[in-house]
C-alpha cells in the first residue's frame, strides 16, 4: 500500500512539471489556464519551443509509467492537469497520455492517433472536438474490458481525470 502511495506521489510530481509554462515563463509570458503546447505556440509563436514542450510532456508520461507503473502514470496525468507548481492549473493531458501509451501499448496510441487525424477535417471547434474525444474515450472504456486489454484500469483513471478537468474548467 505504501508503495502505491509513493508511486502516486512521484507520478504526480513528475506530471506537475508543466514544461510549456516553464518555457513560457523563461520568455516572460504566462499561458493562462491552459498550460499545453497549443497555448504555448499561440502565445509565443515559437514552433521549436512548442515541439520541445510537447516532446518533454510525452517523455514525462513515458517516464512516469516506466518508473512508477500504472498508478504513477495516472497520477502523472493528474499532475499535468492540475500542477502543484502552477496554482493547480495545467494542460489537457494529451501529450502526457501519449507518452504513457507509447510504452504501455503503442497499438492503442496508434488507433487513437488515427482517430484524431480522421476527425480533424470534420470537427472545427475546440468544444465540439473535446466532447467528441470524451465520447470516444468512454466508448473505448466500454469496449476494452471485453478485449482483455490489460491497461484498462489505467486508461479509466486517465479518462476520469481528463473528463473531470473538462467538466470543471471547460478547457
Amino acid at each position: 500500500m505504501i508503495q502505491y502511495i509513493l508511486d502516486a506521489l512521484a507520478g504526480y510530481l513528475i506530471g506537475s512539471l508543466t514544461f510549456c509554462q516553464i518555457f513560457a515563463r523563461l520568455r516572460g509570458k504566462d499561458l493562462g489556464n491552459n498550460l499545453g503546447g497549443a497555448m504555448y505556440l499561440s502565445r509565443t509563436g515559437d514552433r521549436g519551443g512548442a515541439i520541445t514542450c510537447v516532446a518533454l510532456d510525452v517523455l514525462k508520461g513515458a517516464t512516469a509509467f516506466y518508473l512508477f507503473g500504472q498508478v504513477g502514470a495516472v497520477f502523472a496525468v493528474i499532475g499535468h492537469l492540475w500542477s502543484v507548481f502552477f496554482r493547480f492549473r495545467g494542460g489537457r493531458g494529451g501529450a502526457t497520455t501519449a507518452g504513457i501509451f507509447l510504452l504501455a501499448d503503442w497499438r492503442f496510441l496508434a488507433l487513437y492517433l488515427v482517430y484524431t487525424v480522421i476527425r480533424l477535417p470534420f470537427v472545427r471547434t475546440r468544444e465540439a472536438r473535446e466532447r467528441l474525444d470524451q465520447f470516444v474515450r468512454v466508448a473505448l472504456l466500454l469496449i476494452l474490458p471485453f478485449t482483455g486489454y490489460e491497461y484498462w484500469a489505467m486508461l479509466e483513471g486517465i479518462v476520469a481525470a481528463i473528463t473531470l478537468k473538462y467538466a470543471t474548467v471547460g478547457t
